[in-house]
């Protein structure tokens, strides 16, 4: 009916018999004057249609669409015509866009594209060389094309750096080396002695160990990934440091080697601009592996696909599981341990299993699996890249994908069983389940693809302290002590140009993970179908799949409150610069609790109290982060004056830094009340108009309509960059996202919500359009929400969500408290006679460098310390043509 095509009264009379029409149709050719309105019941016309909220709802949701796609369009200087009435609009734009943003983003390398095996490309024998293996999985990038120079080089008395992803994958790599030399050539990072080996092999993160070296050879494998990862400096402890002797080696290094599969043009571009190569020294070879036999069977019930792995197991088979998720890989494996009591599983991933057991698997993964022989293996992204396991352990295969990876990550993960690839005719079906739960879609995230978004995101980033110190910068009359800070930052941000760039290219891989997949797929001959609808009884099975799965999941979240119950932290271990074992983990998780919210108080709770506040991975959880920054609001709010001393902490702690190795100054500072972030996103949030009158309760209820509500909106919106860069982020989004597009209610809860409360819609006021009506829960709402579910018969994951919600509610108040606590403590750790002496070394030290800038400052902008002072211009005019700011610096205080 929608659809249809309505005619006018015209019209439909051409259409009627002569014989058919009515007796007079005077009116058409002669317009009559009606003096009185028509009765609706001689209306020719309805009366048009009252719209609904849903059919608003949905043409905002077009409308927004349809800005998106112009976006898009704008960015890439295309037209795009796409019909956002059409029922498979979201389709079309994705078939308009995908290419062109292909080939914009440099997704991949130029060149002939062979069927084929990777094969060595020798080096140049005079000058540098770059040599490039865009190939795919199963090709032999690692044993053809990369360990036979490494060792050669190596025999030669020369020195080789092979840069892999991961610790995992380095050790399996030098153990690939020492059994093809048949001695002890090669060594990881991580070994005392790595800096006598003729070849190391290391991870991004630990570059920094290389500064200053020099190798003959250096190799990068998985280049998408190590780019990457090695631009952000996230990892490790040390990643700018990382970043710059990594940047160094390159350009020192006569012969560079990198290998991925689904090589990126930026990646290739990125080695070549940081190594200095010229295109005379750069050589590609793009190999894709011979077609095969494979079916590739698509899921979309993540039910359906889990039955589909229990009646495989039932029949005998044995099951290969890469799974992106580690938790999910957990829940799945504890599901076929309760369905299989007489069957053997085994699941290797990162902090949940023993170190041991992983090592002895990455050493050597088909000996360990020949021993083992396991019926079902699960496997995590801790061995999503490098790691081959040859052998015909397996006769079929199920993927499990997460919304927020690319279409490499699955692939990587899904082949490191070489069977799967179809060469051997072990494995013929792969099953795979596309997990679309919170999955960013080309609608939500058009500005992704743009570069200078992430350029701009960076910046606010590495910006958001310095802004913050910059008023103490001036009340110590030392504003020119925080250019440091900002050289610094500017040197960062030129030192990863290309990281914007991967970020954009990692947004297309996630968002067109399926076309990227299905392009690849169609090369290798695959024939690729979704599962049919499920029948009566099929949906029935995965219903009580799931419910049984809902237990299981329950189970999980309890043994890991019961687990930190009883888990003792170790003064000894400080902050792990990587967790190897579950204990480390649980050890880990209890010493961050213990620092936000006291030793003695957590020896006092029950392991309930672990189990709802940390245990519980849900939203509806805030977590003890979001405890904590609801008392430094209540400081805020109660205490103004100690709020400003916090503040100082946190900017005279920034603006210090680290004392310089030649200073004859040194000073240590306490640990800060809490994180420097959590004290920023405060600072942001309590200025916010509203805010302070809810949570102090002089205002119980609120409306989109308020005036303050209203103002809020506005000003977290003009905020949302400072916001978003001082919290975490989440898949694309960085950070928390307050956008335009909220309505002025929905801004302010989330506010409310980063702050530890919850805001909740108690009733609807008005007639017609009515109004939500928010407050903040309160304990009495927790524990009816828990009756109410309990009268209404309700099990499962929703009524132990509402226990532990009814938990949190009544352990608010003793919470609060242990949090505020904790604040107090290390606030008044700052206060003592010791710190006050170390303090002033900071300040001293601060105040020194504003003076040694001030004359680096004239120095540079005119030699003006090189003038005669009574030759200086007495006109401001002419000042400013030598070169000098008119504004001279501020006196230096002594005090």
């Amino acid at each position: 009916f929608e659809a249809a095509q309505l005619i006018t009264w015209t019209e439909f009379l051409a259409m009627v018999p002569e014989n058919k029409k009515p007796a007079t149709t005077a009116y058409e050719e002669k317009p009559q004057r009606i003096s009185a309105p028509l009765s609706p019941a001689t209306s020719e016309e309805p009366a048009p249609k009252t719209q609904t909220k849903a059919d608003w709802l949905r043409e905002q949701k077009l409308e927004r669409d349809r800005r998106s796609y112009e976006k898009l369009a704008a960015m890439l200087g295309i037209e795009a015509d796409i019909d956002t009435s059409a029922e498979d609009y979201k389709a079309q734009a994705r078939a308009v866009f995908y290419k062109p943003l292909k080939q914009q983003l440099k997704y991949e390398t130029h060149g002939q594209l062979l069927s084929g095996f990777a094969s060595e490309i020798k080096p140049a024998s005079d000058g540098r060389s770059l040599i490039a293996y865009d190939c795919s999985q199963g090709t032999g990038k690692s044993n053809n094309a990369l360990i036979p120079p490494a060792l050669r080089v190596a025999t030669g008395g020369g020195r080789v750096l092979i840069i892999v992803p991961t610790r995992g994958l380095a050790k399996e790599f030098k153990g690939r080396i020492n059994e093809r030399a048949g001695e002890d050539i090669a060594a990881t990072h991580l070994e005392a002695n790595y800096y006598r080996a003729a070849i190391v092999v290391s991870c991004p993160e630990s570059a920094y160990k290389f500064n200053g070296q020099t190798f003959d050879l250096i190799q990068i494998d998985e280049a998408n990934e190590v780019l990457h990862r090695i631009e952000s400096a996230e990892l490790g402890n040390a990643g700018p440091q990382s970043l710059a002797a990594f940047r160094k080696l390159l350009a020192a290094t006569p012969v560079v080697e990198i290998a991925t599969a689904a090589m990126s043009g930026r990646t290739l571009a990125a080695v070549q601009t940081i190594g200095g190569f010229t295109p005379d020294e750069v050589q590609l070879q793009r190999r894709s592996r011979p077609s095969t036999q494979m079916n590739v069977i698509e899921y979309g019930n993540l039910y359906h696909w889990l039955q589909q792995i229990i009646d495989s197991l039932r029949d005998g088979k044995r099951v290969a599981i890469p799974v992106g998720s580690r938790g999910k890989g957990r829940m799945i494996d504890r599901v076929l341990r309760a369905t299989f009591a007489n069957k053997n599983g085994l699941v290797i991933d990162g902090a949940s299993t023993l170190q041991n057991q992983r090592s002895q698997f990455l050493a050597d993964p088909d000996a360990f699996l020949s021993v083992a022989q396991p019926d079902w293996f699960i496997f995590t992204p801790v061995i999503n890249s490098g790691v081959s396991i040859e052998g015909q352990h397996f006769d079929i295969q199920f993927e499990y994908a997460t919304p927020n990876e690319g279409a490499q990550s699955v692939s990587q993960r899904g082949e490191r069983v070489r069977s799967s690839i179809g060469r051997d005719g072990a494995i013929t079906e792969r099953h795979i389940y596309f997990s679309q739960q919170g999955a960013p879609t080309l609608e939500a995230y058009p500005a992704a693809f743009d570069w200078q978004y992430w350029a701009e995101e960076l910046e606010d980033e590495a910006n958001a302290p310095i802004g913050a110190a910059a008023a103490l910068a001036k009340a110590l009359s030392a504003q020119k002590a925080l250019s440091p800070a900002r050289q610094d930052a500017a040197k960062f941000a030129a030192m990863r140009p290309n990281l914007p760039h991967f970020m954009a290219s990692k947004a297309f891989e996630i968002i067109f993970k399926k076309e990227l997949l299905h392009e690849d797929w169609e090369r290798y001959g695959w024939n690729v179908s979704p599962t049919p609808e499920l029948g009566k009884d099929q949906a029935e099975q995965a219903h009580q799949l799931h419910i049984f799965c809902d237990q299981v999941r329950i189970g999980l979240i309890e043994q890991q409150g019961r687990t930190l119950k009883k888990t003792k932290t170790r003064e000894s271990e400080g902050e792990l610069d990587e967790i190897s074992n579950p204990f480390q983990a649980a050890r880990a998780a209890k010493a961050q609790l213990e620092k936000l919210l006291g030793k003695d108080y957590l020896s006092q709770q029950d392991s309930d109290f672990f189990t709802a506040w940390s245990a519980d991975k849900s939203a509806s959880n805030p977590g003890v982060r979001s405890v904590v920054r609801s008392q430094l609001l209540q400081i805020v709010i109660g205490d103004p004056e100690c709020w400003q001393q916090i503040e100082r902490m946190k900017a005279l702690k920034f603006l210090a830094g680290k004392p310089e190795a030649d200073s004859d100054l040194f000073w240590n500072l306490p640990a800060l009340p809490a994180a420097a972030r959590d004290i920023e996103l405060v600072s942001i949030v309590s200025r916010c108009p509203g805010v302070a009158d809810v949570i102090g309760h002089k205002t119980e209820r609120w409306t989109n309509q308020d005036p303050q509500v209203v103002a809020a909106g506005l000003y977290l919106v003009a905020h949302r960059k400072q916001i978003a860069a001082n919290t975490k982020r989440a898949g694309l989004m960085k950070g928390a996202k307050f956008s335009e597009r909220l309505a002025p209610a929905a801004l302010f809860n989330k506010a409310l919500e980063l702050m530890g409360y919850k805001p909740t819609k108690d009733q609807r006021q008005g007639a017609g359009k009515r109004l939500n009506v928010y407050q903040l829960e309160v304990e009495a709402d927790a524990m009816a929400a828990l009756k109410q579910l309990k009268a209404d018969s309700e099990d499962g994951l929703k009524l132990f969500s509402a226990e532990l919600g009814a938990i949190r509610a009544q352990t608010r108040a003793s919470i609060d408290a242990a949090a505020k606590n904790q604040i107090v403590a290390r606030a008044l750790a700052w206060v003592t006679e010791k710190t006050g002496g170390e303090v002033q070394k900071a300040i001293a030290a601060i105040k020194r460098r504003h003076a040694g800038l001030c004359k680096e400052w004239l120095t540079k902008l005119g030699d003006g310390l090189n003038l005669d002072v009574e030759k200086l211009p007495d006109k401001l005019s002419q000042m400013a043509l030598l070169g000098i700011n008119v504004s001279l610096p501020p006196p230096i205080g002594t005090g």
